[in-house]
């Protein structure tokens, strides 16, 4: 009975033999096939880590200018809208600058009083002076007493003056600033007038992408990220469209350990580009 069984089993394993490699040898053999990459070829530690290596990426702005908005101003009115194109210099939005220029008024007043102040001081220590001049020897460390806090006073009146002066500088810079104007060439990629994104956090008054410059950014695991170096030639292989790629060289590594561990490297503008490759 053990004899009959075994050979059941060699009888068995024949049939599974033949079929799955000599009947798949044949033309059609290639619907059966598994294809397989090291683990060194997946991670880039293998020996086939080419020259250039392969990543995916997107392609995106050189420059972005994020403007935050004075928390403690009113916008007035904004000057352009999403979608527009910019130069550097266009006026994007104004300050209402009534609160301004009543906040300088009112400092312009303090300082005139200051000054009145600081005057009328000066002439009480003139005066105390010509009658310590005429006062009786016992009178005298009164005299010194009395014009001496009034010198004291003179001080402190004059470091409030300075203070002042440089507050309404602050202000009428404020007021000169009133327009913000665009520091980039671009285009205006979002107008966030709550100062918050769709989760509550905060987020730029204003977006503004610059055009013309781009780069393509890549992503690259852990394993990868350990291996590259700026200078280093690297294809990029767009993630919308598969059959489109980058050829180029990594100007900056940005490592960036998040939840995965994920790195990125940004390819520079200046590199030569294939599309379709």
């Amino acid at each position: 009975l053990i004899a009959v069984f075994a050979s059941v089993v060699v009888l068995a394993a024949a049939v599974i033999l033949y079929f799955t490699v000599f009947r798949n040898s044949g033309p059609d053999s290639s619907k059966g096939t598994v294809y397989v990459e090291s683990v060194g070829s997946l991670t880039g530690t293998g020996n086939n880590l080419g020259v250039l290596n392969r990543y995916t990426g997107v392609v995106d702005p050189q420059e972005t200018l994020e403007i935050q908005k004075n928390s403690d101003k009113t916008v007035k009115e904004i000057f352009v809208e999403e979608g527009d194109e910019v130069s550097a210099g266009t006026p994007l939005f104004s300050y209402d600058t009534d609160a301004i220029s009543l906040e300088l008024s009112q400092a312009q007043l303090d300082l005139e009083s200051l000054n009145n102040d600081i005057s009328a001081l000066y002439t009480q220590i003139s005066q105390m002076e010509k009658e310590k001049q005429q006062a009786p020897q016992d009178d005298q460390l009164s005299y010194t007493t009395q014009i001496q806090s009034l010198q004291n006073d003179v001080r402190r009146a004059e470091y409030n003056k300075k203070s002042k002066q440089a507050e309404i500088e602050q202000i009428r810079a404020s007021l000169d600033n009133a327009t913000v104007v665009s520091e980039i060439a671009g285009a205006v990629q979002s107008i966030n007038s709550e100062g918050t994104d769709e989760f509550g956090n905060s987020a730029p008054f204003m977006t503004i992408i610059a055009t013309g410059n781009y780069r393509i950014k890549g992503k690259a695991n852990e394993q990868n990220l350990r291996s590259l170096y700026e200078g280093q030639p690297v294809i990029i292989h767009s993630r919308i469209a598969k059959d489109t790629t980058w050829n180029g060289t990594v100007s900056v590594i940005e490592p960036r350990w998040g939840g995965g561990n994920a790195g990125k490297c940004c390819i520079g503008c200046c590199m030569c580009v294939n599309s379709g490759r």
